[in-house]
């Protein structure tokens, strides 16, 4: 759950977005069981992070899809090619997907204490007319908390580039927008704002 309305809706169209492609990629006819478990992994990211911009969503069994989904994808790191051509390196593609689901691993854990934190934490206490606002210890962050979500929040900034610029060089050579390189290209640039907005929302976290 975001402080920021600004930040809410940015990141609700730019997960609403994601969360459709994912959709189209799970039911299209074209794609094998493996790519179509990935979507549904890709499908409940884009689900659980918009639904975390409005509300606060059980913890537990967040832990535990998205610790699934990240095995997942490290499984497929380690057994599948290492390249297909020079815009497609799938074990890379796979390790950063399963980066991805550890992340949502971490921020479903550690968001009640950010937000607790974010929002005050502490409470007034009335004495001869005065108020006094009490901080308790439990409101702060723990630095390594904050650390690790700082690191991950500069990761998925950063990791966004990468998907972007391919999906860039693969729309400026598209013979049809239609075509298998078209839906490449849509799919780098949807990596690509899942990776921002990721980031995105472990800052407006911190």
């Amino acid at each position: 759950m975001m402080a920021s309305p600004l930040l809410q809706w940015a990141l609700t169209a730019l997960f609403a977005g994601t969360a459709a492609w994912s959709v189209a990629r799970l039911v299209a006819a074209r794609i094998g069981p493996a790519e179509r478990i990935s979507a549904l992994c890709h499908l409940g990211m884009g689900a659980a992070m918009l639904a975390m911009v409005w509300v606060h969503l059980p913890v537990l069994p967040q832990v535990v899809a998205f610790a699934i989904a990240a095995l997942w994808f490290a499984v497929r790191a380690l057994v599948g090619p290492r390249w297909r051509d020079e815009f497609q390196h799938p074990r890379i593609a796979h390790l950063h997907h399963a980066a991805t689901m550890g992340a949502m691993v971490w921020m479903a854990a550690t968001m009640p204490v950010l937000m607790r934190a974010s929002s005050g934490g502490g409470h007034h206490h009335h004495a001869a007319g005065t108020q006094v606002a009490l901080a308790p210890e439990a409101a702060a962050v723990p630095a390594a908390i904050t650390a690790v979500t700082a690191v991950l929040a500069g990761y998925f900034v950063l990791s966004c580039l990468p998907w972007l610029s391919t999906a860039f060089d693969l729309g400026r050579t598209l013979p049809a927008p239609t075509g298998p390189a078209g839906r490449r290209a849509l799919d780098h640039a949807c990596h690509g704002a899942m990776s921002f907005g990721m980031g995105a929302a472990f800052l407006g976290l911190l």
